[in-house]
Order: C-alpha cells, then sequence, then structure tokens
C-alpha cells in the first residue's frame, strides 16, 4: 500500500510540475524495493526507476533519463512485465526524440509498436503508430508516415474506439499540413479543425491539435491579414491554456502564458501583457520551477527592452499583420507543442 501511494503522489507531483519534489519520492520509493528479489518489489521498483527517467527527461538530463529508462526496461524483461517492457521502449523513444536522435528514437518506437501488437492493445499500439508518424514527418520522410498511417486506416476501419478515430484523423492532417500543394494543406485545416471541435480526453492529443491548428492559421494570418482569423487564434490559445489549468499542468499553463502575453503584445494591450508576464513567473516561482523562472525572466527582461519600440508601433497604428511578423510567434507554438509532448505515456 505505501508503495502505491509514493507512485501516485510522485505522478502527482510530476503533473504538478513540481519536478524536483517527485524525483525525491520516486527515490524515496526506489530505496524501499531496491535490494529486495521479489517479483512485486520488482515490479514497484521498475515503475520507480521508470518515473525517475521521465522526470530527468523533463529537467533536461537525457543522458540520465535514458539510463533510468533503460534500468527499468531491463528489469521489467526480468519479470516478464509485458506492458512494462512496451512502455519503457515508449519512454526510451521519448528521450531519444528530445535528443534528436531519431534515428534510435524510431528504432524504440518500432520495438514498443511490436510489444504491444502481441499484447493485442489496441490503444497502445494506436498511439505508438501516431508517435511514428510524428518522428517520420519531423524528418520529412512523408513516404514512411504514410505507410504507418496506413495502418493506423485499417485500426480506424476496425475498431470503434474514440482514441484510434482520433490518431488517426490526427496523423492524417498532420501528413495533409506537410504537403507542399495549397489544396492538401487547405484539407489538413479541415481536418484539424474538426478535432478541436471533439472532446478529446488526453491532454496531449488535443495540444497536438491545437498547435498545429494554431500554426496554419498564422501562415495564413500572415499571408491575408485578415483580423478574424488572428482572433480564432486566440481563442483557441484560450482553450487550451483553460484546459491545462483544468488538468493542473503547471508546466504547460506557464508556457501559454507566455504565449499569451505575446498575442496581447501584438494586440497593443501594453498593461496586460506585463500582467500575464508577471502571473507566470509567480506561477514558476509558487511551484519552485527555476528552469522556467528563468525562462519568465528573460521573456520579461525581453519586454521591457523592447517596450518603447512596441508603444512607439501602437501609437503610430501599425496593423496587426505587421506586428504578427515582427514577432515569431511560430516559435512560443512550436515550444509549447513540444513541451506537451512530455506528457505522453
Amino acid at each position: 500500500m505505501k508503495l502505491a501511494l509514493l507512485d501516485a503522489r510522485a505522478y502527482s507531483l510530476l503533473w504538478d510540475g513540481q519536478i524536483e519534489k517527485s524525483l525525491e519520492v520516486a527515490t524515496e520509493g526506489e530505496l524501499l524495493v531496491q535490494q529486495k528479489t521479489d517479483d512485486n518489489s520488482k515490479y514497484w521498483l521498475g515503475r520507480f526507476l521508470s518515473l525517475k527517467g521521465t522526470l530527468l527527461n523533463f529537467m533536461g538530463n537525457l543522458e540520465s533519463a535514458i539510463y533510468y529508462q533503460k534500468k527499468a526496461l531491463n528489469l521489467r524483461i526480468e519479470i516478464s512485465d509485458r506492458n512494462g517492457v512496451a512502455d519503457s521502449l515508449g519512454k526510451i523513444a521519448l528521450v531519444y526524440k528530445n535528443e534528436n536522435n531519431l534515428k534510435e528514437a524510431i528504432n524504440y518506437l518500432l520495438r514498443s509498436l511490436e510489444e504491444f501488437e502481441q499484447l493485442q492493445s489496441v490503444l497502445g499500439s494506436a498511439r505508438t503508430l501516431l508517435e511514428i508518424v510524428l518522428v517520420f514527418i519531423k524528418i520529412n520522410n512523408l513516404k514512411k508516415a504514410k505507410i504507418y498511417r496506413d495502418k493506423l486506416a485499417e485500426m480506424h476501419s476496425k475498431f470503434q474506439v474514440d482514441t484510434i478515430q482520433i490518431c488517426y484523423k490526427l496523423a492524417t492532417g498532420l501528413i495533409l499540413k506537410k504537403e507542399t500543394r495549397i489544396v492538401k494543406q487547405a484539407k489538413a485545416f479541415d481536418i484539424l479543425k474538426k478535432l478541436s471541435k471533439v472532446k478529446i480526453q488526453e491532454y496531449e492529443l488535443e495540444a497536438i491539435v491545437m498547435f498545429n491548428l494554431c500554426e496554419l492559421l498564422l501562415d495564413e494570418f500572415k499571408q491575408y491579414g485578415d483580423l478574424e482569423i488572428f482572433n480564432e487564434l486566440v481563442v483557441l490559445i484560450d482553450h487550451i491554456y483553460n484546459r491545462a489549468k483544468k488538468e493542473n499542468l503547471s508546466p504547460m499553463m506557464i508556457e501559454i502564458l507566455i504565449l499569451k502575453s505575446n498575442l496581447n503584445l501584438i494586440q497593443g494591450n501594453i498593461k496586460e501583457t506585463e500582467i500575464i508576464l508577471d502571473q507566470a513567473l509567480a506561477l514558476s516561482n509558487e511551484k519552485e520551477l527555476t528552469s522556467f523562472s528563468i525562462i519568465c525572466k528573460e521573456a520579461i527582461n525581453k519586454f521591457h527592452e523592447n517596450l518603447e519600440e512596441w508603444n512607439d508601433l501602437v501609437t503610430k497604428g501599425s496593423s496587426i499583420r505587421e506586428r504578427v511578423n515582427k514577432l515569431n510567434l511560430k516559435k512560443y507554438v512550436d515550444r509549447a507543442l513540444e513541451l506537451s509532448n512530455q506528457y505522453k505515456h
């Protein structure tokens, strides 16, 4: 019972963004069982080791993250914890993805997929197939991405399960988004737009939908300058922030607050921009998220350094389109999307 409570406590702290405290609890659990030899103790040890790997991945210590994830993997193989093995393989892939070692990420994802398929875990298979598609898209190998999207298509036609339907449609939309033809990008927009209106249980799946839709809206706004498009972007960001707040995902809230501050800056809401940045910093300090506190302080300093220039732009009546072109919003959208990926598995 104590091990289960420690496990639940550590994960609760993780989702709240209290990474160092979560690491302390995971280490406490690890120390309780590391000398025991029964399979149940090894099961819990595997969970605590895997969690430590996840936490170290969050902290950017990728070498140590790989070490703990592989240690957990070997232990899970030893006790024939097949679900744990599939989970560990996926988490190792995520670390390699963050390391930009996409070849190794693919290798481990394919191994994870094989495990899930042997376990006949349709949800595990679907989520892993989507991950494989995302990595192939990232390396611009749309041919391979379509092969694994087609595997999702087979599952889509066979299983009437919401997550599988979403994974298939999302994979299709993101492949079309990467195409160069405008007609295909328009289809991508239509798919993502429809998905944005669906109630998606998994936060990270909804985040992928919303942030990719934001990128398409940004591209469209830069081309046409229609304020209706920009306002739609603002509504999407508000929605994904409120979802992060509901899920109590403090790091995501902070990252999206920084994005929201830039949207307000573009709109000429100078005072509101400062308030939102202060809110992000206060949340970082409250949760003792040192790395995010640094990011917030940098954003606040940059705001003050450029304040006179932005006041001039607003006073002169520059268009929203001009201000969007001046501020690289896509960078902030991409950063939030990358952070949301950490909540997988």
